[in-house]
């Protein structure tokens, strides 16, 4: 691919995402069989959702330095703000929730197979961006330290310890009593 065609259309790693994401809304709707159970209904819509906010939100932070490719545009600078905050890569999360819940949410095996295809693919290219990212700008690799890559973490640890902690506190003010 020519470099003027990657610019404009984006890598290879871009069409065969497309094509994947593509393949799973045709698997749903084509081998699909939605409603049967409803609680793969449910999640699937749960997890739709959920991603599409998330990759919503990216967009939005993300702003005029979105891109089809892996190349940035000139002047870009290092987004940290917004989404980009919580996660290093909120479109690709936001996509791999929103296909794994609608392959649920149509009880399809195939559009799954795809959804978990494309989580690989989006895996794979999220490395490759990263090393540009890394060379690009000095405080990068910071910043992947400490932000996690596709989905954002929860700290259950401090409502675990809280459970721990609360026969101890109720012993303690039987005592004091």
């Amino acid at each position: 691919m020519s470099a003027r065609f990657r610019a404009r259309f984006g890598s290879a790693w871009t069409w065969v995402q497309n094509v994947l994401s593509l393949w799973v809304v045709v698997a749903g709707v084509g081998w699909g069989s939605p409603g049967q159970v409803l609680v793969a209904t449910l999640a699937g819509l749960a997890l739709i959702g959920v991603g599409g906010l998330l990759g919503l939100a990216g967009v939005r932070s993300l702003g005029s330095q979105r891109t089809t490719g892996p190349a940035l545009p000139p002047g870009a600078i290092l987004v940290t703000r917004g989404n980009y905050a919580r996660v290093r890569h909120p479109l690709y999360g936001g996509l791999m929730l929103s296909t794994l819940g609608w392959s649920i949410f149509w009880e399809s095996r195939c559009a799954l197979g795809a959804a978990l295809v494309l989580a690989a693919v989006l895996k794979r290219k999220s490395m490759l961006e990263e090393a540009h990212l890394r060379e690009r700008f000095a405080d990068y690799a910071e910043y992947a330290g400490r932000v996690p890559g596709f989905f954002p973490k929860f700290n259950l640890k401090p409502a675990v310890q809280r459970r721990r902690d609360a026969p101890k506190l109720e012993r303690q003010k039987s005592d004091e009593s």
